[in-house]
This record gives C-alpha cells, sequence and structure tokens, in this order.
C-alpha cells in the first residue's frame, strides 16, 4: 500500500477549516465597528456591558481577553479542519 496525494479537497473538512475564521472575522470586525461608532460620537466604549457612555471613560480590553473562547474555538475547530483536509488528501491505493 503506498500513499499517494489526492488533487481533491475533501469539502468537510475544508469547511470546517475555513467558516469559523470567516465567523471569527465577521464578529471581530462588528466589534470594531461598535467601537469606532462610539469613539466617532465623542464617547467612550465600555467594553464590559458593550455599550457607549457620552459621561465615563473606560480602559481598553483587548479583543482576546473579552471574546476568547471564541478566539480558541474557532482556531481549534480550523485546526481540527485542517487536519482532517491533510489526510482526506491522502489516500490507499491497493498494488
Amino acid at each position: 500500500m503506498a500513499l499517494t496525494l489526492t488533487r481533491r479537497l475533501r469539502p468537510g473538512g475544508f469547511l470546517l477549516f475555513i467558516i469559523p475564521l470567516i465567523l471569527l472575522t465577521i464578529h471581530y470586525g462588528y466589534d470594531a465597528y461598535l467601537v469606532d461608532s462610539c469613539l466617532e460620537q465623542g464617547g467612550s466604549f465600555n467594553f464590559e456591558l458593550t455599550q457607549c457612555s457620552m459621561t465615563e471613560s473606560f480602559p481598553y480590553v483587548p479583543y482576546f481577553n473579552r471574546h476568547w473562547p471564541k478566539v480558541i474555538a474557532a482556531i481549534c475547530l480550523s485546526l481540527i479542519g485542517f487536519v482532517i483536509t491533510t489526510i482526506g488528501g491522502f489516500r490507499t491505493r491497493s498494488s
């Protein structure tokens, strides 16, 4: 039995690789949009409550610190999808 690399991607593994990254990027962009729109109005963004305040000042909290379970889950799912896609690219061939 020899292993050969096929040219066909397994759609399940590839989708598991790409979809979590796309969803994480969309979530990050929406989060950045909320913060930016608050700052453009002259306010300060409360990251704990996800609200804009015109009277109080709040410290910056990095995205990873606020949403670390989502980031870790997306990276793990994407890594699993990468492994499935890579392993799925190999198939056994009988002699």
